[in-house]
């Protein structure tokens, strides 16, 4: 089965998070997007972050009634910080008949050659960058990569940042994040 990996806080989860793994599904051959939950991303420090479990609890939520999208806790038990060829080495552990993918915004595509035994995942892993706002990917930059697609997608100006900010000032984040989470996020992130 082909798995792709959408990685992330999730701090909280939205819509734009959803748009992008069903863009995946419906404009490439992968069976399932995984939404990876980090517990700390070794390249910020959230001081807002919510507890791993929290955000996962969301993310279940939000994803429950679409059986081609599924909530991965695998890096929860991992060291932290945690870096991407790691989890990628441990899920082919765990599941060893799948292959696995990385889905990137192209914001971050840009730096992918500072990341942590870039080797590793460039030599088994594809990489799937959607376009972001405001940061189209230059295909130059990552010809590098070998084994990578640039997926256009619908855009979307959104982030967790933002809803959190929504949900302090009492803002009404319906059709922001999926309903199913509303009221856990609201409740949350107050």
């Amino acid at each position: 089965m082909k798995i792709s990996l959408l990685m992330g806080s999730f701090n909280p989860v939205h819509i734009g998070h959803l748009i992008t793994a069903n863009t995946i599904l419906n404009k490439t051959d992968v069976d399932e997007v995984w939404f990876v939950v980090s517990p700390m991303s070794p390249d910020k420090q959230d001081y807002d972050l919510k507890p791993a479990q929290v955000r996962c609890k969301i993310l279940k939520d939000s994803v429950k009634n679409n059986r081609k999208l599924k909530v991965s806790d695998v890096e929860l038990d991992m060291e932290t910080p945690n870096y991407t060829h790691k989890t990628l080495k441990k899920l082919k552990e765990l599941h060893p008949k799948h292959e696995f993918s990385i889905i990137m915004g192209s914001d971050n595509a840009i730096n992918l050659f500072k990341w942590s035994n870039i080797d590793y995942i460039k030599e088994n892993h594809k990489l799937y960058v959607v376009q972001r706002p405001n940061s189209n990917v230059d295909v130059e930059t990552l010809v590098w990569y070998d084994n990578f697609e640039v997926v256009d997608m619908p855009e979307v100006c959104i982030s967790s940042t933002t809803i959190r900010k929504m949900v302090r000032e009492g803002d009404s984040i319906e059709y922001l994040v999926p309903k199913e989470s509303i009221n856990r996020v609201k409740y949350h992130y107050k």
